[in-house]
């Protein structure tokens, strides 16, 4: 347009754009329109190149209106080309800016005690349930096992935290409960032979006896002091095992014969008894482990077939090698054992027959040192029985390379 005539300032008369500045410069470094604002610079502004296609940008500050932000380019005619920088102020930015600075100075302090506050508030609620959860806990004593924490949302990770420490407080109340009824039961199992031997001899003593008086009440203490001696045999093996105090030896043993070596001490007692005993072939086998502990094993089983089985009846004993485990089964034809007390013949010091245990000498403790022995072989013992009819042990043991079946089943 400037070629075909029209006057420059006619052009740029009518620019309502007051922060933008323009500088229009001939090929031969002649100015040929500047705005007003330039004309009081005083240094020129950046030079530029008139064969430079490129547009450069460069701030220059003006002593009065502030700083500029200057893009230069060339613009080309037909005949000729011209310099062209347009500028655009940069006060109100940096005006705005300087404001915007003040307004978050300001409100900063205000919103940083907001958020500290807001963030207290919110972590004393989050935090809320651990309190009491912690309160519950330090009023949990060995007396007060029967309280729980309360639960308030069970789907989240507190709620989860709370059902596990309730899980864990009724673990400890069923041990304790445990331990309670196993000091009981203790004391009571030595306290009935401590009152035998204590009215024996003040029956004894009240008056002058015959030797053959004397014996008998020395051969009825001794009686009762190996009972008790016994007795404490088996407490100590028991509390051992719970403290896993005790190393199992590294024995290779030939299982199949340690088997039919007690069959074989407790056939002649079966026999007094009028008892028939069984020993079905076994495949050859070799478990590692501990022999004694074995051996008590399988002399606790068959005695108690012997005792709870009635005259002319049937023990049998026999083994086999299934699911890669070595089993054990000692069945009789004996009284049973009723539904409700299955899931309680492990337990220490429980008789189904109390009276019929005390008469035939039991402690309750047999099947329980049973039990500890063989998971201490990383084994397990189960139970079947019918009322009547009689019941059946199963003593499973791991199936390792050294204790494969030789040339058996």
């Amino acid at each position: 347009r400037l070629e075909e005539g029209h006057d420059l300032g006619e052009l740029l008369e009518h620019d309502h754009h007051s922060s933008s500045v323009l500088r229009l410069t001939g090929a031969d470094g002649k100015v040929l329109f500047e705005s007003e604002v330039l004309r009081s610079l005083p240094a020129p502004l950046p030079p530029d190149s008139h064969q430079s296609s490129t547009h450069v940008l460069h701030d220059v500050s003006h002593p009065e209106h502030g700083p500029f932000r200057f893009m230069s380019g060339t613009a080309q005619g037909k005949e000729e080309s011209w310099l062209v920088q347009v500028g655009m102020s940069l006060a109100d930015y940096h005006h705005e800016l300087a404001e915007f600075r003040m307004v978050l100075l300001m409100i900063l302090p205000v919103g940083l005690l907001a958020a500290v506050g807001g963030g207290y508030w919110l972590a004393g609620r989050a935090l809320a349930p651990v309190h009491r959860i912690t309160s519950t806990a330090q009023t949990i004593s060995a007396k007060s096992l029967s309280q729980r924490v309360v639960v308030a949302n069970p789907n989240d990770e507190l709620g989860q935290l709370a059902e596990t420490i309730n899980g864990m407080i009724g673990r400890l109340e069923q041990a304790f409960d445990s331990m309670r009824q196993f000091t009981a039961d203790a004391s009571h199992e030595l306290l009935t032979p401590l009152t035998a031997m204590r009215t024996e001899v003040e029956v004894a003593l009240r008056a002058e006896r015959p030797p053959e008086q004397y014996r008998r009440v020395l051969a009825s203490v001794l009686e009762e002091v190996e009972r008790m001696s016994k007795l404490a045999d088996s407490l100590l093996l028991l509390s051992r095992e719970d403290a896993k105090v005790v190393q199992t030896p590294k024995e290779l043993i030939r299982l199949d014969a340690l088997v039919q070596e007690v069959a074989g001490h407790m056939e002649a007692v079966a026999g007094d008894s009028g008892i028939r005993m069984t020993v079905q072939e076994f495949p050859a086998m070799t478990v590692q482990g501990d022999p004694d502990g074995l051996r008590q094993v399988f002399f606790n089983l068959l005695d108690n077939a012997v005792k709870y089985t009635s005259q002319g009846g049937t023990v049998a004993l026999r083994g086999l090698v299934e699911d890669n485990q070595i089993v054990i089964e000692v069945a009789d034809t004996g009284i049973g054992i009723p539904p409700e007390s299955l899931p309680r013949v492990f337990d220490r010091f429980y008789r189904v027959d109390k009276s019929r245990s005390r008469e035939l000498g039991g402690t309750g403790l047999g099947l329980s040192i049973s039990k500890a022995l063989v998971e201490r072989h990383q084994g397990r013992i189960e139970v079947q029985s019918t009322v009547g009819q009689g019941s059946t042990f199963r003593v499973v043991l791991p199936l390792t390379d050294e204790s494969k079946p030789i040339g058996g089943k």
